[in-house]
């Protein structure tokens, strides 16, 4: 999303060369339009509204759409520029790119620069990967595609990306890429048919970005194919501004006020749960091609956007676009938080100093130099990128620059990249359904005594099961599957791969047929409180874990409401267990820290040198009201014959410190991630789980 050219309908650098041929044309009206500040305005109140967005003001939910007015305005803009230079007889695609590098590349390029150095300060090494990965995919304009495969522009972890939204410029850059060319080839071949094949284009875009917003709902949102549309209908306004405009006074006050209040709807209605880009971003897309095209002087709305504080704002916009992003992901990785209201304040007047900085310093001398040749600028942009990917790509083949890193740091980034949940163990009985495959946990050689069953967090205790059973001389099967909370009646609400392979796997296990065959204990673990609550965790406290809802679905759901069913199918399964004849030791939550604890003690020890003892620590009123109704449907069982229990929260809390849940020992993490232990953490919760078995056993 850029401001992309100067508003004048003609470029402000020409380079003459030699132009391709092209039909004598009358010059119109709208070639003799000279600058328009509206246009200007109209980019102040984009940007402003993705600022604000990304600030995390809630008024501002739908302020993302300010990307959407971006590309319309640059669709219009370009295309208005390539239409005259065609009727002129200048069209140059060389021409074309100079002043693309000129406009874009060196104030992205400063920016890239400052980022690399703010990143080895305020970034852990894993993040300073992924910023890495992100630094490359931006110096050869496929960052979309990068975010696109990473995660969801709404997810919390997207607000701790410092270049997450390069992404539209690269969607501009790869549509620039393809346009000049295809418009040129239609000019040539039949200039009249130009607006319906546009048109239709841009109709096909839309189609698809509708079918994609409800089955691939990121791609549709970071790439090309579901965007092309927005920008296109800026090209199809240009086209239509060859043309003198018959539209009446009246016309033009309410179509520009009407195109004002979409966009204001959009703003202030659309959220992450808004189907989009589909038909819905025909609303601020609408809205801006309305404005362009009505708002013309002696309007309400012209009147507005020509205040001096848009305009100026509307000039700066690019590098404000630019700035905006890296400096609050980089205030919120200082800050451990999210930035208070008086942060956000400084941290956006902050992002228009910068900007004007960039502007007045960078941007502009740099896009009129006539010092540099076409050679020289190109030459200088195709070095820049090179450095810039090379540089990404180091710093992501080499974990971040870890080495760099003091070895606190270092250790705790190898913890946070070696999980220790060998899911593989149920992947490999799902292809063959054969039992005898099952991961041994404990004595090799020894019958096995136990069933580890559950999810990830069954799968987070397994090294440190198998390290405490060898000591003890026992063995067991290791049946953890990531996202496949072991209970009988309830599925998970997703239909991929994972979820496939979890039901049938269910469904061997506990069969009638195949019950008795299992060891005679079986260990229950499962991420009970994420199942109950839906949503993911918030620690109160500046930890969010990222991710969407996580929704099981049980037949008794449309009856009994979600919580009494999934209540009744915690029972069921310990039932079902025990009236077979195993004994079952149920492990309650494993309490959820939320932040990332590796990470946050990472950035921690990095700030002060040091750790303290309740360093990325939570309150345990949290974890208990985070817990309250899980734990009172695992209590609702009621005691059982063959049936004892564990609670990790009794383990892990009021262990070093009254009141809080600690998440390091000495410096060894609890956790590997925001909601996994680690072996240090799993190792209490094993040894009590051990002592059962021992008990059992003799």
């Amino acid at each position: 999303m850029t401001r992309l050219l100067d508003l004048d309908s003609t470029p402000s650098h020409t380079i003459t060369s030699a132009p391709l041929a092209s039909p004598a044309l009358d010059v119109p009206q709208w070639q003799q339009m000279g600058y328009r500040a509206e246009v200007d305005g109209l980019r102040a109140i984009a940007v402003l509204s993705v600022m604000l967005h990304h600030a995390g003001l809630a008024l501002f939910d739908g302020g993302f759409i300010g990307v959407d007015v971006f590309f319309v305005i640059s669709g219009y803009l370009i295309t208005r520029i390539l239409l005259t230079e065609w009727a002129q007889g200048r069209f140059s695609l060389l021409q074309f790119y100079e002043r693309r590098v000129r406009r874009i590349l060196p104030a992205l390029f400063f920016m890239l620069v400052m980022c690399m150095f703010m990143s080895m300060i305020f970034l852990w090494p894993a993040d300073n990967k992924s910023f890495s990965r992100s630094l490359a995919g931006t110096a050869i304009s496929i960052s979309n595609v990068i975010f696109w495969r990473e995660s969801g522009y709404f997810d919390s972890s997207a607000s701790f990306k410092p270049l997450l939204h390069t992404w539209s410029l690269s969607v501009e850059e790869q549509f620039y890429l393809i346009f000049p060319l295809g418009l040129m080839i239609i000019l040539r071949w039949q200039r009249a048919l130009t607006p319906w094949l546009l048109g239709l284009i841009a109709l096909l875009s839309l189609g698809l970005a509708q079918w994609l917003v409800h089955r691939h709902p990121m791609m549709a949102f970071f790439l090309l194919p579901g965007r092309a549309w927005e920008l296109l209908l800026g090209s199809l306004l240009a086209w239509r501004h060859q043309h003198q405009d018959a539209s009446s006074a009246r016309e033009k006050q309410l179509g520009s006020l009407l195109g004002m209040g979409l966009i204001a709807w959009a703003i202030l209605t659309f959220d992450q749960n808004t189907p989009f880009p589909g038909l819905a971003a025909l609303l601020p897309t609408a809205g801006a091609i309305l404005i362009i095209h009505y708002a013309q002087p002696g309007t309400w709305v012209h009147q507005l956007l020509c205040q001096p504080i848009l305009v100026g704002i509307g000039l700066i916009s690019y590098s404000a676009y630019l700035w905006h992003q890296p400096l609050l992901v980089f205030s919120r990785h200082y800050l451990q938080a999210e930035p208070g209201p008086i942060w956000i304040t400084g941290i956006l007047l902050a992002t228009l100093l910068v900007a004007y900085f960039s502007w007045r310093y960078i941007e502009r001398p740099l896009r009129k130099s006539d010092n540099m040749s076409r050679s020289h600028a190109l030459g200088l942009a195709l070095t820049g990128s090179i450095l810039f990917f090379g540089a990404g790509m180091l710093g992501y083949h080499s974990e971040g620059f870890s080495r760099f890193y003091p070895a606190q740091v270092q250790a705790l980034q190898h913890i946070h990249q070696n999980p220790n949940t060998p899911d593989h163990c149920w992947r490999r009985l799902s292809q063959d359904q054969n039992f005898d495959h099952a991961c041994h946990l404990g004595t090799p050689g020894q019958p096995p005594s136990f069933v580890l069953l559950g999810d990830s967090h069954a799968g987070s205790l397994s090294a440190a099961l198998d390290q405490a059973s060898r000591a003890q001389h026992l063995a067991g099967l290791d049946f953890s599957f990531r996202s496949c909370l072991p209970v009988i009646h309830s599925t998970y609400q997703a239909k991929d791969a994972t979820a496939r392979t979890c039901s049938a796997l269910r469904q061997l296990f506990f069969a009638p047929n195949q019950l008795a065959s299992w060891p005679e204990t079986v260990i229950l673990v499962g991420r009970w409180t994420l199942a109950m609550e839906r949503h993911r965790p918030n620690n109160g406290e500046g930890g969010q874990e990222p991710g969407g809802d996580y929704t099981l679905e049980s037949q008794r759901t449309a009856s009994e409401g979600y919580t009494r069913a999934l209540a009744q199918d915690y029972a069921d399964t310990v039932h079902t267990l025990l009236k077979s004849g195993k004994k079952v030791i149920l492990v309650y939550p494993i309490p959820e820290m939320a932040w990332d604890v590796p990470q946050r003690l990472a950035q921690l020890y990095m700030r002060h040198g040091r750790l303290q003892p309740d360093d990325a620590s939570v309150s345990v009123q949290y974890i208990k009201q985070r817990n309250q109704r899980a734990e009172a449907a695992l209590d609702a069982i009621g005691e059982q014959p063959g049936l004892s229990r564990v609670r990790p929260s009794n383990i892990l809390c009021h262990r070093a410190i009254k009141d809080r849940c600690v998440a390091h020992t000495a410096g060894a993490p609890v956790y590997f991630d925001n909601n996994h232990l680690s072996i240090t953490g799993a190792k209490p919760i094993v040894d009590a789980i051990t002592q059962q078995l021992v008990a059992e056993k003799h």
